[in-house]
This record gives structure tokens, C-alpha cells and sequence, in this order.
């Protein structure tokens, strides 16, 4: 029971933790408008409606898979840590009282706010070099702490730290397959999601400067980046009239 209370309040440590940073970090895109609220809105309901109406009923060898995660780290892709964090709380929060059983532990909501802090590490830097790579890695990592550590011990840690070990070293080889469905499907939903929503920002006149995935611009476009780094190059410098010139052109007319 003492290792149940020490974790959990580990855990609110780092909830504490990942919202002071997210807020730190976006410090330039704070400025929330309709758009990004309502965008904001719709995903945290659709990652509950993944999660607990859709995701929970879909098992991989027995094992249930909350399939709204790559919502809540789109989130953070698209809108930045603070909005990544927020998302995670609130859309673990409805969950959890729409299939609530059994002892609650904060890992769980730990889980949701690492998917959305760990979405917007995507663009922290500048550029948007290695994509792919960075949401698939990013993925990878946030899964496996997911199925290795978080959840055994928010399952368990009731009957004490051994019982973690006890029942995780059994059900190594599904959460192995398990870890290596969602390290595939997530970052590949996730990404092709980004991309629709990219869409709609560039067709739509809202200012792209608040949103934290944009505030680099250019995204998706180094060849036309290219192009118009190299277009000035070509063009020569406009004649310059001497006095002289002047004179000519006056007599000839």
C-alpha cells in the first residue's frame, strides 16, 4: 500500500513537472484564437471516442489498446506542450469517468500528458528536418514506457513492487508485440492527420504565427523554399539612368 501512495505521488511530481516546462515552452504561442480552440476541442473528444468507445474494445493477444493516444499527441504536435499537457488531462479526465474500475493511480493520466508534452517535441527546434523519424522515435519511446513501466506499476502497485515484476515478466512477449503494433500504427495515423490539418490551416486566413507546429513556416515545402532563396539571383539589378541617358532621351523626343 506505501508503494501504491509513493508512486502516485512521483507521478503527480512529473504531472507538476511536464505542465511547468509546457508552459515555459510555449511562451510564444499562448495567444489562443477560435480556430485553435475548436480544433482543440473536437481532438481531445475524438481521443476520448477513440480511447473508450472504439480503442478499449479492440484487444492485440489479449491486451487493450487506447487508441485515442495518437490523438492526444497530435494535439501536441499541432498546438504546442502547455496545449499538449491540457488536452491529456482533460481528455484522461472524461475517460476515466466514462470506464472507470478498479483502484485509479495517476500513471494513467501521466500517460495521456507524456503523449501530448512528447507530441510537441516534434518542432521544438527549428526546421522541420527528420520528420518522420523524430514522431516515430518519439513514439517508440513514449509506448514502451507506457507498457513497460507506467502501466505495470498503475495496475499493480497496489499489492506492492513485487507484484509488478511478478506478473510483467509473463506477459513480456504480448506487450513486446503490443509495443511494436502501436510504435507502427500510432506515429503512421498520426502523421498522415498532421497533414490534413496542415491543409487546412494554409487554406484558411488565420494567422499561422500562433500555432505552435508553424511558427518556423515553410513546412512541407523545402523545394519551393529552395526556389525562392535562389529567384533573386537571377534577377538583375534594374539600369540606372545617368544624366547623361536623361539628356539623350529628351532630345530624341
Amino acid at each position: 500500500m506505501t508503494f501504491y501512495w509513493i508512486s502516485n505521488a512521483i507521478a503527480i511530481v512529473c504531472i507538476l513537472c511536464l505542465f511547468g516546462l509546457g508552459w515555459v515552452l510555449s511562451r510564444r504561442c499562448r495567444n489562443f484564437g477560435t480556430l485553435n480552440i475548436t480544433l482543440t476541442a473536437v481532438l481531445v473528444a475524438l481521443s476520448i471516442v477513440f480511447t473508450n468507445v472504439i480503442g478499449y474494445n479492440l484487444k492485440i493477444f489479449g491486451i487493450q489498446i487506447a487508441l485515442g493516444n495518437f490523438v492526444i499527441f497530435l494535439i501536441g504536435m499541432l498546438m504546442g506542450p502547455l496545449v499538449g499537457v491540457v488536452g491529456g488531462l482533460i481528455g484522461d479526465s472524461v475517460g476515466s469517468l466514462i470506464n472507470i474500475s478498479g483502484t485509479y493511480h495517476v500513471n494513467f493520466l501521466l500517460v495521456k500528458i507524456l503523449f501530448g508534452f512528447c507530441g510537441s517535441l516534434v518542432f521544438l527546434g527549428k526546421g522541420n528536418k527528420f520528420l518522420m523519424l523524430k514522431v516515430f522515435g518519439l513514439f517508440i519511446f513514449v509506448c514502451g514506457l507506457q507498457i513497460w513501466i507506467l502501466n505495470p506499476i498503475g495496475l499493480y502497485s497496489m499489492n506492492g513492487w513485487k507484484s509488478v515484476w511478478i506478473t510483467l515478466i509473463p506477459s513480456a512477449p504480448r506487450k513486446g508485440i503490443t509495443w511494436l503494433v502501436q510504435s507502427l500504427v500510432y506515429p503512421t495515423l498520426a502523421i498522415n492527420s498532421f497533414k490534413i490539418l496542415w491543409q487546412l490551416y494554409k487554406r484558411s486566413s488565420y494567422a499561422s504565427s500562433t500555432v505552435w507546429a508553424f511558427k518556423n513556416d515553410n513546412l512541407f515545402d523545402n523545394k519551393k523554399q529552395q526556389v525562392l532563396v535562389k529567384l533573386p539571383l537571377s534577377i538583375e539589378p534594374k539600369q540606372q539612368l545617368s544624366p547623361k541617358n536623361v539628356n539623350d532621351k529628351v532630345e530624341k523626343i
